[in-house]
């Protein structure tokens, strides 16, 4: 098949480091290998982006599209899970699944497994996929075999990536400031000189509970000085960071770096989100690059030196624009950049065992939708009575690209379908 140039495809946005050529890994490795994948969802029940608890195990949004995307790109995806239950695991595009330890609780143990594991069935790299896998897997490169291609950073960098307090000072440095940012601690609230309502973030993504669980902590938006105070006492750790809640459009650059280099890069833009105050993408489109906010974010990602799939999270307001967040794993939207043209799963596995890359772009105004989102939104416009925004999401959309629904791999469909019924059942 001829790779066709980008300025020759209608609607596509420039190419961003195409071809990137790797000089310091071994290259003719045979054309497919086993590009084995772990999975294991880490949303909790504790509002924001919250579900019911007794599902938050194996039952995240993002590993089934890196699974698809992986064996699209010519690899066979193995899925580690700690449940039977997710929504990798029951996808077509895998070649098997196997139990792992949780790394929440057992992170060393988790790590041998993995080690194991890839040394029984061969495999060429190992793709951490949440935040949890990442810090358990950073530091423990050593247990893997030789020739098996860990996609992990640094322990340093990887912390340094998941510290929302050194976000301030890197977006000033790469031009993309952060919101005002306080950090606090539940003495602090006890004062009164904060303008509510305000974004309550933990200072790390990944925070341990009383019980020495791992947990991921969700942002939430807070209207009061009593609801501060409850929210903190509810959630893990002893400072808190406290940022003004400012309206706007959520924009995001995604891609794959390499060293802190930016190897390739695609834009979107969000129209609605889920949950409705501080959520996630429940409809985007990717969008023209913006040249300009681009270099910001490679800029951002080389103060990190990251290697790997990332997100970068922007807030389009009347003020300006300002970074809220960085995932440095794969992201709830990703689907849209790989049916955009850009298969960041795929790329990241190249570089990973050393082939090159080519990118040609991405193109522009791919829709995308994430139906559990998109019908918590959509039970939500119903009951504030904003009906342009419910028109717009019963709207059939035409090419649009769905985060779990595939025609040709149902089954994962099924579990979504069970959590839009549960999440429409609490909106009642």
């Amino acid at each position: 098949m001829r790779r066709v140039p980008t300025h020759d495809r209608p609607g596509c946005s420039p190419a961003v480091g195409a071809p990137f050529q790797l000089d310091n890994r071994a290259n003719g490795r045979p054309p497919h290998g086993r590009a084995w994948t772990q999975h294991r969802d880490e949303r909790e029940d504790n509002g924001g982006r919250a579900v019911p608890s007794d599902h938050h195990r194996g039952c995240s949004l993002l590993w089934c599209p890196c699974v698809r995307a992986l064996r699209a790109g010519g690899y066979e995806p193995w899925v580690a899970t700690a449940t039977p239950s997710s929504y990798a695991a029951r996808s077509r595009a895998h070649c098997g699944t196997f139990a792992v330890p949780d790394p929440a609780d057992e992170a060393e143990a988790y790590a041998e497994r993995l080690a194991q594991a890839a040394a029984e069935l061969g495999a060429i790299a190992v793709l951490p996929g949440t935040d949890l896998a990442l810090l358990a897997l950073a530091g423990r490169e050593s247990l893997f075999p030789g020739g098996v291609a860990l996609g992990t950073c640094s322990r340093e960098r990887t912390q340094r990536a998941m510290d929302k307090s050194e976000l301030d000072w890197m977006g000033r440095e790469a031009g993309l400031p952060a919101p005002p940012s306080r950090s606090v601690s539940l003495e602090d609230a006890q004062g009164d000189d904060l303008t509510y309502p305000v974004v309550l973030k933990p200072l790390r993504t990944i925070s341990a509970a009383a019980n020495g669980r791992m947990i991921s902590v969700a942002v939430r938006r807070i209207e009061s000085q009593i609801a501060l105070r409850r929210a903190m006492a509810s959630t893990p750790g002893t400072q808190w960071l406290v940022q003004p809640y400012l309206a706007g459009a959520l924009e995001a650059v995604v891609g794959v770096a390499w060293d802190g280099r930016t190897v390739c890069a695609a834009h979107q833009v969000t129209e609605r989100i889920y949950p409705a105050d501080c959520g996630a993408s429940a409809y985007a489109r990717t969008s023209a690059r913006d040249p300009g906010l681009e270099r910001c974010v490679r800029r951002l990602i080389e103060l990190l030196g990251w290697s790997g799939v990332f997100q970068v999270q922007i807030l389009n307001t009347a003020q300006g624009r300002y970074v809220i967040d960085v995932n440095v794993r794969p992201y709830g939207s990703l689907a849209l950049a790989v049916a955009a043209g850009l298969n960041l799963p795929t790329i990241w596995t190249d570089l990973l065992v050393g082939r090159p890359v080519h990118t040609d772009g991405y193109r522009v105004g791919v829709p995308f939708r994430s139906d559990e989102r998109e019908a918590g939104a959509l039970a939500v416009a119903l009951v504030r009575g904003q009906w342009r925004t419910v028109a717009s999401a019963l709207r059939p959309r035409r090419h649009t690209v769905h985060a779990i629904f595939s025609i040709r791999d149902p089954l994962p469909a099924l579990t979504s379908l069970r959590h839009v019924i549960k999440r429409l059942h609490l909106h009642r």
